[in-house]
Order: structure tokens, then sequence, then C-alpha cells
């Protein structure tokens, strides 16, 4: 049996993954994640010679990515919206492999310049 105070700390990490929404705090690790899991399952061949695990891409996309996205951060507003359809677009592309599910058009409006 699953004793309680497990299921309590699987509940809270799992509400605090899915429960909260998009945000420009949040977005780059989410966009991290989203692109490193696409490239892991679609370009296998890509991730393997990158890196070691989803641990390090995630933390070069950041390292990579944060200084843009702070930048755009002070100078436009985030559309949490079009966020969520971007990271929704990208989900859907690494179920089915296919770039064409990737909704770049969404990916570009995140940021209202």
């Amino acid at each position: 049996m699953f004793p309680l105070s497990r299921l309590l700390a699987v509940a809270t990490v799992l509400g605090g993954l899915l429960g909260c929404g998009v945000n420009e705090d949040n977005f780059i690790d989410k966009a991290a994640r989203a692109t490193c899991g696409y490239t892991e399952r679609c370009y296998r061949g890509t991730f393997v010679d990158n890196w070691d695990d989803m641990a390090d891409c995630i933390d070069d996309y950041i390292d990579d990515n944060e200084d843009f996205y702070d930048d755009l951060n002070d100078e436009c507003d985030f559309e949490p919206d079009e966020a969520d359809k971007c990271l929704d677009s990208y989900r859907e592309a690494t179920r089915t492999c296919d770039d064409d599910d990737i909704e770049y058009d969404d990916c570009l409006d995140i940021w209202d310049c």
C-alpha cells in the first residue's frame, strides 16, 4: 500500500507541474523541456550527439536563450495564450514527429513588441 505521506508528496509535485500556467518567468523552462523532448524523441541521433541526457539539453537551451528571453520580457508584453499554443504544438509534434505540427506563428506571437 502507498503511504499517505507519499501520496500527498506526489500530488503536490504533480499539482505544481500541471497546475501552473505558463508565464514569462517559467516559459524558458517549459520551452526548454518541450524543445528537448521533441528533439530526443524525433531526432534521436542529434540528441545523443549533443547531450548526455535531458537535463543537459535543458541546461544548454536555458544557457543559450536566457539573455534573449530576458530582453524580450523587458521590452515586450508576454502573451500566455500564445505561449500555451506554441508549447502545445511542440507537444503534438513530439507525439507525431511531424515538423508541420509546430505552429511557428503562435511561437512568434508569444511577445507583443
